[in-house]
Order: C-alpha cells, then structure tokens, then sequence
C-alpha cells in the first residue's frame, strides 16, 4: 500500500509541476477494506488530507493539515497495523480506525 502511495503521489507532483499549477484538495489515493474507505488529498507540500469513510457514520473522521510521516503512519496501520499489545488499529468489525 505504501508503495502504490509513493508512486501515485510522485506522479501527481510531476504533473502539477509540469502543468505549472496545482488544484487544493487533490486525491492522491484512496484505500479499501471490507467496507470502509481511506482517502489521502494533497493541498499543499507537506499539507494533507486523510479522510476515513465508515460503514458506521459515526465513526467517519476527517484530518486536515497532516503532514507526510503521519500519512505513512496512518496508510501503515489501515494496512494491518497493531498496537504494541497486538490490537489492529483498523477494527472492520466496529468500524473504527486510529493512527
């Protein structure tokens, strides 16, 4: 997943660059499991969006101005990744998602 993040985010600011502008609020890429969606936006350099979508309303949260590392760390955990006690931080079950 982190891969395929790199790769879309390297292309879509080449292209910005070449195109000699850039739109605010961009999809980079977005994610799928089971029911609920990860979508990361670009704004501005080091300035993102992440959008989690639940099949749960409640649940659903947005996070503006984040930057890079904490993208990864979120991307990372909604690829499977666990706590220091072994929880899943992406519980698909409930619904909810933490980074």
């Amino acid at each position: 997943m982190l891969k395929r993040f790199y790769k879309c985010l390297r292309t879509r600011i080449n292209v910005d660059r070449r195109l000699g502008y850039r739109k605010r609020g961009e999809l980079i890429i977005w994610y799928q499991k089971s029911h609920d969606f990860l979508e990361i936006f670009r704004d501005a350099p080091n300035s993102y969006v992440i959008y989690f979508d639940s099949h749960d309303n409640k649940n659903s949260w947005k996070h503006r101005d984040v930057p890079l590392r904490l993208v990864v760390c979120a991307i990372k955990s909604f690829d499977g990744g666990t706590d220091m006690f072994g929880t899943p931080l992406h519980d698909e079950k409930n619904g909810t998602f933490e980074y």
